[in-house]
């Protein structure tokens, strides 16, 4: 229940920041098969195959793109810029399309990512009947202590209400919960999983405590198809580092590359930063998160952070997420490791697909960032756009006749920002701090605690992704 409430309350902040745009951007349905589409490149851009990789201004020079980009456009009624913004592009010098299919996770995946994260450790898995009497007490103490500051400090109702509802709801589960004494001891093996929201699952559900820390440690199969082993669910936060973790960026980076090794050799790391979760949960709530996803040939996939319907209709099937593996550290070591949806590339269209030209990518990007603005710009005559950064990779697309494609994709990030008649008409002498002062002044007034704080991801202003084939809108919510 506590990471249910922790995953509402992250995903009412993150789509309460942003209005949705009034008009649909998707120019590509998924109509035409990939293969009437895409081209080789001609002979001379292709490499041999057994050349070193070309350095990245040879990638630039063929696709005509600026290594930054600066421009100003005010086709829209508004201005949109971009003043020296980094066009990031892959090491490489062929661009594959390939074909790819979901696989399922087996005992073999389970009992590899068990050894290698908790490699020299005891670890004695419980039946996952988690939380205890034991943990539950603990969030009750700390419930009702941020209770008893909240009365005293003044704090809103809505916000005193919300902590003496906590301390309810675990007294009432502190009733039925076991002992940690009680449990009974498990093996980490796929077997069938009592759900009572919908039909039972193969899968694993286990807990253990490990150097002081209550681990918890899931497996799905089939459907949903996911390996999580985790203190806490940590959320993204747009902040420069994570707050009081000594470890490096880049030792994070080494760390986790370190682990994701012993498990698989065809992810590498897409994105960088800091992540947080409540005190609730744990005292270990930040880290550095490292985020991998698939490269295929050298060519990385482009990272973005929307997650596949997550804005849908609800009566809407959802689609079947992107592929995923993300680690999060801190000076103490491991605090979470998931893994999604993993893929499996059964075969090539392409080894390096002609692309079009950046001009002619960057037209169509702008036509919808201009769409996607248009509710603030309504509000706001003279908003600025400001494209922050430009990145080409690939992208994993739905065919239509089942499976999916990974295709080279360019996202374009963009950010906003209001005029000081806007401010001042809608914040008067209020507080106007960007979004990242916002969130550090309330971190560190909480001492690190993110408990109703805001979240949110440096690349999650939903990015504009298109085709670097034929120029298409994907829609990232949609998959294709």
């Amino acid at each position: 229940m506590k990471r249910a409430w922790i995953i509402a309350l992250a995903a009412l902040l993150l789509t309460g920041c942003q209005p949705t745009p009034t008009e649909d951007i998707v120019v590509n349905k998924g109509e035409g098969d990939m293969r009437d589409i895409v081209q080789d490149a001609p002979a001379e851009d292709a490499a041999d195959g057994t050349a070193e990789p070309k350095q990245i201004s040879a990638l630039h020079a063929r696709l005509n793109a600026p290594e930054y980009w600066t421009m100003e456009n005010t086709d829209a009624g508004f201005l949109i810029v971009a003043e020296e913004a980094p066009v990031v592009l892959p090491l490489a010098d062929r661009l594959p399309v390939a074909e790819a299919e979901l696989r399922s996770l087996t005992q073999e995946d389970i009992d590899r990512v068990a050894s290698v994260l908790f490699e020299g450790k005891d670890v004695k898995w419980y039946e996952n009947t988690r939380p205890t009497k034991e943990q539950l007490m603990e969030d009750i103490l700390y419930s009702q202590e941020r209770l008893t500051q909240a009365e005293a400090g003044g704090k809103d109702e809505s916000y005193i209400r919300h902590w003496r509802d906590r301390v309810n709801e675990y007294q009432e589960q502190y009733l039925a919960a076991p002992y940690e004494a009680d449990l009974k001891q498990i093996d980490l093996n796929i077997t069938t999983i009592p759900n009572e929201y919908r039909e039972d699952c193969q899968g694993v559900s286990a807990g253990a405590t490990i150097d002081g820390d209550a681990w918890t440690f899931y497996a799905r199969t089939g459907e949903g198809n996911y390996i999580r082993a985790e203190i806490s669910t940590y959320s993204s936060m747009c902040l420069d580092e994570p707050y009081k973790v000594h470890l490096s960026k880049e030792d994070a980076i080494e760390q986790a590359s370190a682990l994701v090794a012993g498990i698989t050799d065809e992810l590498t790391v897409c994105h960088v930063s800091p992540a947080a979760t409540p005190k609730e949960q744990t005292e270990r709530n930040w880290g550095w998160q490292v985020i991998f996803m698939r490269e295929i040939n050298g060519v990385p996939t482009a990272y973005a952070s929307e997650q596949i319907g997550g804005d849908m209709d609800t009566t809407v099937s959802e689609p079947i997420g992107y592929e995923r593996l993300t680690v999060v550290l801190d000076d103490k070591g491991l605090c979470s490791f998931s893994w999604y949806r993993p893929m499996q590339i059964t075969g090539f269209i392409s080894s390096d697909a002609e692309l079009l030209p950046f001009d002619e990518v960057a037209t169509r990007a702008l036509e919808h960032i201009a769409t996607r603005w248009k509710y603030n710009a309504e509000t706001d005559e003279d908003i600025r756009i400001t494209i922050t950064r430009v990145e080409l990779g690939l992208w994993r697309i739905a065919n239509r006749n089942g499976g999916y494609y990974f295709v080279p994709v360019w996202h374009f990030f963009s950010d906003a920002e209001h005029s000081e008649e806007y401010l001042e008409r809608n914040y008067g002498d209020g507080n106007r701090e960007d979004r990242k002062t916002a969130i550090l002044r309330e971190v560190e007034a909480s001492d690190g605690d993110i408990s109703g704080g805001m979240t949110g991801d440096p690349l999650t202003w939903g990015s504009i992704t298109v085709n670097a084939i034929d120029g298409s809108i994907i829609d990232k919510d949609k998959g294709y």
